[in-house]
């Protein structure tokens, strides 16, 4: 899940099938940001050559020619008309420096929702929030140019990846990859154990890309930025980050199995992004490959991988139909005796009168379950798995003076001082909204939370707490009041010693924090 790209073929010529759409990211229009949906390629035609604005190049055709090619975007989607509408979209102009005050670590995080959608609209910017989502997403590539060199100062660079290796145990295809592409060959030259600085330099010196599949578990800057995202798209977003020398090429061409934002850090790299030449040759994934003619530096967000309507029927489904076989008598009857001579492939062209009785039964039994189908509890479901596959919330040091991280008790010297717990006095609120996932079970409620989740993904396994139905009303109200910090002995609920216990126990896992520090 962490590696964003993956190879089409290892055949060793790629030319023939595929015709070339072209994007040079020049030196003077300094850190674009590159969007790329996993289902752009599901058009018969796309576009050639690349179409250019001022502030926004699309990675589209000219005008010439876009009134000649069909879209990138789904076959019912009006080219011209996106276009169009893009045009005549109100940019959104953001300050160089927001992503310096969005990840100060000075400051509490009021509102995880809000600084989330901030931040991802400082990564589009200028297009609006609401035009990309309504015309880009899941449509078509798109490049946005910007004429800052500082844009992402403070993000990530070179230093820092040589900070990291220097000062972690980082090792050879677990957190790090060498690689090379030569002549349609692609190479990955990983030795056994650590990665050293010095050797690490050295292949680089000598042609070698360097791809990092979890930069984020080091980088406090990634680390914030990855969590807020996560926070913005209910999904976990991975981060790659690929450093390759000047006239080199370190992978093959290849499609994501995600939604990609590319965001360049340093350096320029010409992208090129491939369609197919028949409808045979149709991909649900955009092939693209990455030519640096300078040293480039960049990171690859990886976005809801395996996060789909598809995945939560496959939850919803099933539980549908064991709802259904519980309290549909009919549902629990046998198979007729001819249901396998009637149904089957080697009837499917049968007009036989009981073939249709049978069908029409199925489908019948089919609105039953969809009746019964616990949409919520679905979705509570696979919220769970998602809050286990998150980072844990990045929280600034101002936030962790009114969490259990720097407040309780300490040893001084010869005993134990400063033992302190919440009270119902107390004003408490969820650290970050998307923290913690309520999932109702037969006889208890589970909080599934990610607090104490490892920066290496699935590297502990899913944590929850199990809560009695006493606290349940205190515990969907600290949600559903978010982001306002509640005294606790006025949270709903019979008995403040039941509201009291439901905050230590949050508060110990470091779920929610007070609204100023703890005196002692």
């Amino acid at each position: 899940l962490g590696k964003s790209f993956n190879s089409i073929s290892n055949q060793s010529s790629h030319n023939g099938r595929w015709t070339k759409i072209q994007a040079s990211v020049k030196e003077d229009c300094a850190q674009p940001t590159i969007s790329m949906s996993r289902n752009v390629g599901q058009n018969k035609q796309a576009v050639e050559g690349l179409g250019r604005r001022r502030k926004l190049k699309l990675l589209l055709s000219d005008k010439e020619k876009l009134e000649k090619e069909l879209t990138t975007a789904p076959v019912n989607v009006d080219h011209k008309t996106i276009e169009t509408k893009l045009k005549r979209s109100k940019l959104v102009n953001i300050r160089p420096n927001s992503l310096v005050r969005i990840l100060n670590d000075e400051q509490k995080i009021n509102d995880s929702l809000q600084l989330a959608k901030e931040l991802f609209q400082w990564m589009i910017s200028p297009i609006p929030h609401d035009t990309f989502f309504s015309l880009i997403w899941e449509r078509k590539p798109i490049l946005v140019e910007r004429r800052s060199l500082s844009y992402n100062n403070g993000l990530f660079n070179c230093h820092d990846l040589d900070t990291i290796v220097r000062e972690n145990y980082i090792q050879y295809s677990v957190n790090l990859d060498v690689t090379t592409y030569e002549n349609s060959i692609g190479e990955t030259h990983n030795p056994k154990g650590r990665v050293l600085a010095s050797v690490m330099w050295d292949y680089y010196q000598n042609g070698c890309s360097i791809r990092m599949l979890n930069p984020q578990s080091y980088s406090k800057s990634l680390w914030k930025f990855c969590s807020l995202l996560q926070e913005y798209f209910a999904s976990f977003v991975g981060c790659n980050m690929y450093l390759t020398p000047p006239g080199s090429q370190g992978f093959a061409p290849r499609f994501d199995s995600t939604e990609a934002f590319v965001l360049q850090l340093e350096g320029k790299k010409k992208w090129r992004f491939y369609r197919p030449r028949t409808d045979m040759e149709v991909l649900p994934e955009c092939p693209h490959e990455a030519l640096p003619d300078c040293h480039s530096l960049h990171i690859t967000l990886s976005i809801c991988q395996l996060h789909s309507f598809g995945k939560y029927f496959e939850k919803l489904l099933p539980m549908a139909i064991r709802a259904t076989l519980k309290n549909n008598f009919d549902l629990r009857k046998s198979l007729p005796p001819d249901f396998f001579t009637r149904i089957g492939e080697i009837h499917a062209n049968s007009v036989d009168v009981r073939r249709k009785q049978l069908i029409t039964q199925i489908k019948r039994f089919l609105k039953n379950i969809i009746d019964a189908a616990p949409f919520d509890e679905a979705a509570d479901l696979l919220a769970a798995n998602v809050i286990h596959d998150f980072l844990p919330p990045y929280c600034t040091q101002e936030e962790k003076k009114c969490m259990i991280f720097k407040t309780g008790g300490r040893w001084d010297g010869s005993r134990v001082v400063h033992d302190m717990k919440l009270n119902e006095d107390n004003r408490i609120k969820l650290v970050r909204y998307k923290v913690a996932r309520l999932v109702k079970g037969d006889l208890k409620y589970r909080l599934y939370f990610s607090t104490e989740n490892s920066k290496i993904y699935h590297g502990y396994q899913p944590q929850f707490l199990e809560l009695t139905n006493e606290m349940i009303d205190a515990m969907k109200c600290l949600f559903n009041t978010y982001p306002d910090y509640k005294r606790i002995r006025d949270l709903p609920g019979n008995g403040n010693d039941t509201k009291v216990d439901l905050a230590n126990i949050l508060y110990e896992k470091g779920i929610v924090m007070t609204q100023s520090p703890m005196k002692s």
